[in-house]
């Protein structure tokens, strides 16, 4: 019974010190260094190679969602992502002095500044916020991010990347030659 309860806590402790739970499903590869992200329809020279639904806390951006699921991808192999749906819900809420509140003072926390002008005295929070009692509710949200990771279907060799990228430059070459007439 106390091994079960030391494992919960355990997972409890790694989920919060995190952030963010991940549930990939797929395949593995070799890490990759490099890794775009593909939006409208998955391009036909990728192949999804697994899916990932993840919950991060609603204080994270746009960028730090983003960046944590590159850094996932590239960990598992992938040389793409491609997000599927993203999605913020409420997930509770708490109260906190409004900042407005009469004789309201965000600077002590010490104690010092606990009583109304009137004498009074003021509340403190869990958070060590004093208050006259006047508060708001604040939300708390959570963001859920489900995407896809994928992988190029083929792997050009060292050989065929240098004829794609002589190839290229070609290109550019003639190009640049047709401008110039």
């Amino acid at each position: 019974m106390k091994s079960v309860l030391k494992i919960q806590t355990c997972i409890i402790l790694a989920i919060m010190m995190g952030g963010c739970v991940s549930s990939y499903i797929g395949q593995r590869y070799e890490p990759t260094t490099k890794v775009t992200v593909v939006s409208g329809k998955i391009p036909p020279q990728y192949k999804i190679i697994g899916k990932d639904a993840r919950s991060f806390p609603g204080s994270y951006t746009g960028y730090e969602i983003k960046q944590k699921l590159i850094d996932e991808a590239k960990s598992v192999g992938a040389d793409a992502i491609h997000i599927v749906s993203s999605k913020s819900i409420e997930t509770g809420s708490y109260s906190m002095p409004s900042g407005d509140s009469p004789g309201f003072d965000p600077t002590s926390a010490s104690g010092a500044g606990n009583w109304n002008p009137d004498g009074t005295k003021l509340s403190t929070n869990s958070f060590g916020q004093t208050s006259d009692q006047q508060l708001k509710t604040v939300k708390t949200y959570e963001t859920i991010v489900k995407a896809y990771f994928l992988r190029l279907r083929t792997k050009p060799s060292g050989k065929e990347l240098q004829k794609q990228q002589n190839s290229d430059i070609e290109q550019k070459q003639l190009a640049n030659q047709k401008k110039e007439k």
